[in-house]
């Protein structure tokens, strides 16, 4: 997800001392030298619901069960003072979390890794035996089965997570669809975009994209997206009857 800026996310990692430190770079463009961001295996690093994190130095997307949650940082500078009181003048941090719901998902869909990254990640944090070591990081993940016959895959573009269902040519996808949480609206923008606006802003991230799997090849399925209640994304196939 990116802002309306387009300011755009670069992970680079530092390894000194047999520690992985990550730092997140943020830019107006992006450049070739800079690398992307990837899945961090829970191994107990965060709360239980959590599958796998996008970490960053301002914010994370998580991935669990169900949804996925997005919590960013921004600073705020501390309030002017009188000249009979003492500041620091240390900024303080405001903290925005809202979350994207599989809307009528199978509960016992999976999630998976579809690409493996060869890197790992070392958390030495805390007493020795809280210390994890060789963590594993993916370049992409599918839920399995999300709705019958529908799988979703999800990667990372510039720093925005990336949606690509992938649909059974027997199954029914009329019940996809994503509904928001911690918002104030959605609106569909121009370029096949969606606008999430928040007390931060407006978050621009591209429409899912939708694919029916055949033997060795993806079909592109054309949708029309809509948006209910101002908070809930909705699919309508348009051309299912031409590729069955």
């Amino acid at each position: 997800m990116k802002f309306n800026k387009q300011i755009l996310f670069a992970i680079s990692a530092c390894i000194c001392l047999g520690q992985v430190s990550i730092s997140i770079a943020v830019a107006q463009q992006a450049t070739a030298s800079q690398r992307p961001l990837y899945f961090i295996e829970n191994r107990g690093q965060y709360d239980e619901q959590i599958k796998y994190r996008v970490q960053g130095v301002s914010g994370t997307v998580s991935l669990t069960q169900s949804e996925i949650i997005f919590s960013f940082l921004k600073k705020v500078e501390a309030p002017a003072t009188t000249a009979d009181s003492v500041s620091t003048n240390s900024p303080t941090s405001s903290q925005l979390i809202f979350s994207c719901k599989f809307k009528d998902a199978n509960q016992k869909a999976k999630l998976i890794v579809s690409k493996k990254l060869p890197g790992r990640v070392n958390y030495y944090v805390g007493p020795q035996e809280n210390w994890l070591e060789n963590v594993p990081v993916a370049e992409e993940l599918v839920y399995k089965d999300l709705y019958d016959g529908v799988d979703l895959q999800v990667g990372l573009l510039n720093g925005s997570p990336n949606f690509k269902f992938l649909v059974d040519k027997t199954a029914n996808p009329s019940k996809m669809g994503f509904s928001y949480a911690g918002i104030d609206k959605l609106t569909l923008g121009d370029e096949n975009s969606l606008i999430v606006s928040t007390a931060f802003g407006e978050f621009h991230e591209p429409l899912p994209a939708i694919y029916y799997k055949t033997e060795g090849a993806l079909i592109p399925i054309t949708a029309d997206f809509s948006i209910k209640d101002d908070f809930t994304l909705e699919m309508n196939i348009k051309n299912k009857k031409e590729i069955e």
